[in-house]
This record gives structure tokens, sequence and C-alpha cells, in this order.
């Protein structure tokens, strides 16, 4: 038997966890949590975020700029990883409080997330205003990737920890080590 819940809802679990660099000139650079994310097209590559568009300070960096950065954290900074979505940027320096370093892009203005193993650089390509959130489509113009996540040139599942994300729950998950991580 299965209950008809009261209203439609999101029921896709678990969701990807990165966090998205963004920044501009009038705003600085800042980072946000993004757990709406997943490929949009495979030739070019290209990569779909939704952003709240309601007050959201890395909106108006999406808008004013055009790229972003997208960076794949692991289990082994989950709690940095949570605080870019739990803390303000325009009321602090989240790259700061997560205790981040700032890693130069080769294609784009927006700094990445060194600590995070993989990095994708994206140019904003199309926007879509949908409900609540606006879906960024970014084509990726250059990928990063640790040497020791990779085997014969691509990334090895065995040598990394990626996150999951459980929206309902606010929880994450090590794909590694399936235990929640509390934040």
């Amino acid at each position: 038997m299965k209950t008809v819940l009261n209203k439609p809802t999101l029921l896709l679990i678990p969701v990807p966890i990165a966090i998205v660099s963004v920044g501009c000139e009038t705003l600085g650079d800042n980072l946000i949590a993004i757990s709406w994310i997943g490929v949009a097209a495979s030739e070019p590559p290209q990569i779909a975020i939704g952003v709240r568009r309601n007050n959201r300070f890395s909106y108006k960096h999406l808008i004013e700029n055009g790229e972003f950065g997208v960076n794949i954290p692991i289990e082994d900074i989950v709690s940095a990883a949570a605080s870019t979505g739990r803390l303000h940027g325009d009321k602090v320096d989240k790259w700061v409080e997560a205790g981040f370093t700032r890693m130069k892009a080769v294609e784009i203005s927006v700094p990445l997330v060194a600590e995070c193993p993989i990095n994708m650089e994206c140019v904003v390509r199309h926007r879509l205003e949908l409900g609540s959130h606006d879906l960024f489509i970014g084509e990726v113009v250059a990928s990063h990737a640790e040497d020791s996540i990779l085997k014969d040139g691509v990334i090895d599942i065995d040598n990394i920890a990626p996150l999951v994300y459980l929206p309902s729950t606010g929880k994450y998950f090590g794909l590694k080590r399936p235990e929640v991580f509390s934040h």
C-alpha cells in the first residue's frame, strides 16, 4: 500500500551536493551549497543548477557575471561544505568561515575550491525562470581532477568519497562510508 501525500513534493533522494563558487566585480566572490544540480547535456558538456532568486546573494553574482564553478566536496570536508549552505555570503566571507582556499580557474574569472578534488568551470548559456528557482545551464569550459582520484585518466570511484544530501532531513551521507554526517 502507498500513501498519497497531501501535496506534490520532490522525492528524488538522495541528491548530489556541490559547492558552487560565484563571483563578480561589484560583489566579490561567494560560495553556495547546491543540491539542485545535474547534467543537462553531454555534448557540449552542460550542468544545470537551480538557484532561489529571492534575496539570494549568489543569484545576483550569476546574473551579473554569468560564470560559476562546480566544486565536488568529499566526506573529509562535510562540515565546511555544509557551512556554505548555512551561512549568508552577504554577511560573512564563506571562504574564510569554511576554511577553503581559492584556486585560480583557467577559463573563467571565478575562483574554484582547492580542497574539492573535482572542479568544473562553467559559463552560463541559458537561464529559465521557474517557480521558486531559476535554472542556470552552464557549459563546462574546463574540468579539473586531483591526480589521486584518477585511474587511466578517468575518475576512479574507489579513490573518492563524495557526499550526497537528503533534502527532507537536511542530512549529508557519504557514498563510501554510508553514515550520516551532521553539520
